[in-house]
């Protein structure tokens, strides 16, 4: 799958009167997929997550052989419960030069990347935030994620990100199993380049994920 915009996604969306966000969103599988991301994330949780509850989710035996912004996240705007949530058996490619993403402004404008300020893409995001396409009035929950068998090649390390929005809207359960960066191991998030932010708990770093 090639896409402009984000590719292998789940989201919980309001329709007005004809909307289906009172019904959870659960047993997804994504398998043996190959993804080329021009401009948005790769796999994806969100942004839109109006639904009760967004489960048993897994993305696997992929590859990933050109993202612009994230290769893998939870975008968590809305209210739902978000679980049990597997990345597993993912290669993931990292190009020497990256255009840094960004909206065009009008019409005509014809973009022109600056590629010597060596921007790179975040490799794993987890986020609980409203957002420009938050159609609830409150937030929800992450809980019980799991990357594994992560294989990522290229020049750079790609950074990652994880944080909640408050105490009771929080992440809590991030294991990083066999992560890889050209086949040298990250055990812990200084390694992994992970930054762990605000309301996140439970994050844990394994060779062999369970």
């Amino acid at each position: 799958m090639r896409a402009f915009d984000d590719a292998l996604v789940i989201k919980g969306l309001k329709f007005g009167a004809n909307s289906f966000d009172d019904r959870p969103v659960r047993k997804v599988r994504f398998r043996r997929c190959v993804v080329w991301c021009d401009w948005g994330r790769a796999m994806e949780i969100g942004a839109e997550t109006c639904a009760p509850e967004i489960a048993d989710v897994v993305f696997e035996d992929c590859d990933i052989v050109r993202t612009t912004h994230i290769a893998m996240d939870i975008q968590h705007g809305d209210r739902a419960a978000v679980r049990d949530i597997r990345f597993e058996n993912i290669r993931v490619e990292i190009d020497q030069d990256n255009p840094r993403p960004r909206m065009q402004r009008t019409a005509e404008e014809q973009y022109q990347p600056a590629l010597e300020d060596r921007y790179c893409p975040t490799l794993l995001e987890i986020v609980i935030r409203q957002n420009n396409y938050s159609q609830d009035d409150q937030r929800g929950t992450v809980r019980d994620v799991v990357f594994k068998d992560i294989e990522v090649t290229g020049p750079h390390v790609a950074p990652s990100s994880f944080r909640g929005f408050d105490a009771e809207h929080d992440v809590a359960g991030v294991t990083i199993a066999n992560l890889r960066f050209n086949g040298r191991s990250a055990g812990h998030a200084q390694e992994a380049r992970l930054q762990i932010g605000p309301h996140v708990s439970r994050v844990q770093f394994a060779e062999a994920g369970p």
